[in-house]
């Protein structure tokens, strides 16, 4: 019997009929702390993310730093937390200048692009699905309580990774993990301990990789599809989970209904009318036709916001705010680059005015121009003998 909790929230579970799916899966889900704590309105995910952004923009202004150990061992500055850092230099005796803030915008694009580079890493490692999902849920958890200003995306990537190897009994070591990835191990291991606080140490977590092969098992086992049918809704599924990984659909809804919208994109897409039947009769099967009717337009909106998610961000675009995220973090280096350009800049103009200056003394010094007829007038009449006149009428 497989218990269909984790597929609408707030109802008793309904019992589905299926020898080979896990039913501790999803019975654990009931009572997990994901389903807990981990499940959250578009508008909550929106308010955590600006209020660590702003957070971390007066941790800048106060602190001089947004990066997390700075902010715990660097003393007050001084300056008022009303406004927002500028970009100029300071003047007189003020306070040293500090770089431009990234919008809640900017945040958005980085993240994207490091989740997305998070699947090719666990690939290259050859991992378990599972580690893939795990590390997802983990990264988009840290940054529910942390902007990317405080601490180095691409570092808090591999460390969730590292963590989901562990939890997951996949283990590798820090060096091996190190050496693969050809990044210092300690920058791993260093933020172990703040993810696990950002996480508040909920580590089990329930991706939608499982359900969906729950899904597809019991069809099998109902004779509603043949082992190859099976296999490719399988593995359809799962190419299109991993694009809904990357999105906040598991920071919204429950596994078992990502799994079921992954399902449908499938059956509506090849025309699999008894994989289409499936996905209605398991609607179905929830109590009361106003159920039905919310889970359908829950897997409307989950379908909607994998299809509007787009590609990944642009390198050029994605370069540019991760050195404005580092600037943030140490602006001493954003100072030292805008000294190098402003020293730049001064000498161009003095290259410029002494270009400027020669110019105007070379032209001083330089003999007049001369009449190209004049001259040439000259020298024919050097040219005739003494005492010749011109022709009369000439």
């Amino acid at each position: 019997m497989l218990e269909v909790e984790g597929i609408f929230p707030g109802k008793h579970p309904s019992p589905v009929e299926n020898s080979g799916c896990g039913a501790a899966y999803m019975a654990d889900f009931s009572t997990s702390s994901q389903k807990k704590r981990w499940i959250f309105s578009a508008e909550e995910i929106h308010s955590k993310r600006a209020s660590c952004n702003k957070k971390s923009a007066e941790a800048l202004i106060k602190f001089g730093s947004t990066d997390l150990d700075a902010q715990a061992g660097l003393p007050d500055t001084g300056r008022a937390e009303g406004g927002l850092p500028g970009a100029g230099p300071s003047q007189g005796g003020a306070a040293p200048a500090l770089p431009a803030v990234l919008s809640v915008a900017d945040e958005a694009v980085l993240r994207r692009h490091y989740e997305g580079k998070l699947q090719p890493v666990c690939k290259a490692f050859s991992f378990p699905h599972k580690i893939q999902a795990t590390a997802l849920l983990y990264f988009k958890r840290f940054y529910l309580h942390h902007s990317v200003m405080d601490v180095d995306p691409k570092d808090i990537m591999l460390t969730c990774v590292y963590l989901a190897c562990k939890v997951e009994e996949s283990h590798v070591s820090a060096d091996e993990f190190g050496k693969g990835i050809k990044q210092d191990p300690a920058a791993v291991l260093k933020n172990e301990l703040p993810v696990l606080q950002a996480l508040d140490f909920d580590l089990i977590v329930f991706p939608p990789y499982r359900a969906l092969e729950g899904f597809c098992h019991d069809m099998e086992e109902r004779s509603l599809v043949s082992s190859e049918e099976r296999a490719a809704a399988s593995t359809s599924g799962r190419d299109w989970l991993d694009e809904a990984m990357r999105t906040d659909a598991s920071l919204m809804f429950l596994p078992g209904q990502i799994a079921l919208a992954a399902l449908r994109v499938y059956a509506q897409r090849e025309r699999k009318e008894r994989i289409t039947g499936y996905v209605k009769e398991t609607l179905e099967r929830l109590q009361g036709a106003e159920s039905l009717d919310r889970l359908s337009a829950t897997l409307d909106d989950i379908t909607a916001m994998v299809s509007s998610a787009g590609p990944l961000p642009e390198v050029a675009a994605v370069q540019k705010l991760d050195r404005q995220g580092k600037f943030c973090r140490k602006p001493e280096l954003w100072r030292e680059l805008e000294s190098r350009k402003r020293e730049e800049k001064k000498a161009r103009k003095q290259q410029q005015k002494q270009k400027r200056a020669s110019h105007d003394v070379q032209s001083r010094e330089a003999p007049p121009e001369e009449d190209p007829a004049a001259s040439q007038d000259m020298k024919r009449r050097k040219s005739e003998p003494a005492g010749s006149a011109a022709p009369p009428g000439t």
